[in-house]
């Protein structure tokens, strides 16, 4: 049977993992990077997608 101690335990354990696992901030801008998306179905044609990365606290802005 589990001890009522380790009951108690568990939950402030995983509070205090979910807090230590948190950061401050995102760091400063980096320059965009250029993302090669790429693969091959069987039988048809290859697909090759470029783009560019974002930082994570600019919006979302479709193109189209």
């Amino acid at each position: 049977m589990i001890s009522s101690r380790l009951l108690r335990a568990v939950p402030a354990l995983a509070v205090a993992l979910a807090f230590a696992a948190c950061e401050r901030g995102f760091g400063d801008a980096a320059e965009p990077q250029l993302v090669v998306e790429g693969w091959i179905d069987s039988g048809g044609f290859p697909v090759v997608m470029l783009s560019r990365t974002v930082p994570i606290t600019d919006e979302y802005r479709p193109t189209s």
